[in-house]
């Protein structure tokens, strides 16, 4: 669901009731070292959140989607989702 928030934010027309999101992570990622890992991570986070700010989702949206543990997830609220159509 939430990789889905990705290709939904760069639509150029954007449909959707229930909007799912979370901090990305890594497949397989306990076989890689912790300081290659954090490297992943940090890049990842530099280009993720370009990507979304360039599509218009708020600096608050992006916050929210990286504080939101992988194994959980947080669905926008519905004025969140308006603002972002």
């Amino acid at each position: 669901m939430s990789a889905c928030f990705l290709i939904w934010a760069g639509g150029v027309t954007r449909h959707g009731d229930v909007i799912g999101i979370h901090r990305p992570a890594f497949a397989n990622a306990a076989y890689v070292p912790t300081h290659v890992l954090r490297g992943w991570e940090l890049a990842s986070r530099r280009e993720v959140t370009g990507y979304l700010l360039r599509h218009g989702i708020p600096p608050a949206i992006v916050n929210r989607m990286y504080t939101t543990p992988t194994s959980s997830i947080y669905f926008l609220e519905e004025g969140e989702l308006a603002r972002l159509r």
